[in-house]
């Protein structure tokens, strides 16, 4: 083997080693719809209580009779918890939430089900997480305090 294939070939193995980190580091940075799960903690966390609004039919926007819950975030033992707001002691339903890239998931207290996932969405201030792509909707949107 020359010493000019072998520098070659160490050039094109250092090339794709870069191309394919530099691909790898695109996929994993946050976006604007997905900031990570560090800035969804601090957003959830920012807030002291949250309106966690549900509604079946085609509208993209929560109607004034749909059915509210009050929620709450907060850290115990370093874990994000969630939780009904305002309920009585021993009634809060808390649970730890589980956190994407893109949003949270949440629980309804009393209903044994898996967790549905809301996502964030940038472009809107008042509803910054929500999942509207079904017939069941859901909406987050800060509580006035």
């Amino acid at each position: 083997m020359n010493q000019a294939y072998s520098w070659e070939w160490t050039m094109r193995a250092g090339l794709a080693l870069a191309a394919v980190l530099s691909l790898y580091g695109a996929l994993a940075s946050p976006t604007e719809s997905a900031p990570g799960k560090e800035a969804i903690q601090r957003m959830l966390l920012e807030q002291r209580e949250w309106m966690l609004i549900y509604q079946i039919g085609p509208a993209m926007e929560p109607s004034a009779t749909a059915t509210k819950f009050p929620k709450a975030f907060y850290l115990r033992e370093g874990r994000l918890m969630g939780e009904w707001a305002g309920r009585p002691a021993g009634y809060e339903c808390p649970y730890e939430v589980p956190l994407r890239d893109d949003g949270f998931g949440f629980k309804i207290c009393g209903y044994d089900q898996p967790f549905s996932f809301l996502e964030y969405d940038p472009g809107d201030a008042r509803y910054p997480f929500k999942r509207v792509n079904t017939p069941t909707k859901w909406w987050l949107e800060k509580r006035n305090q």
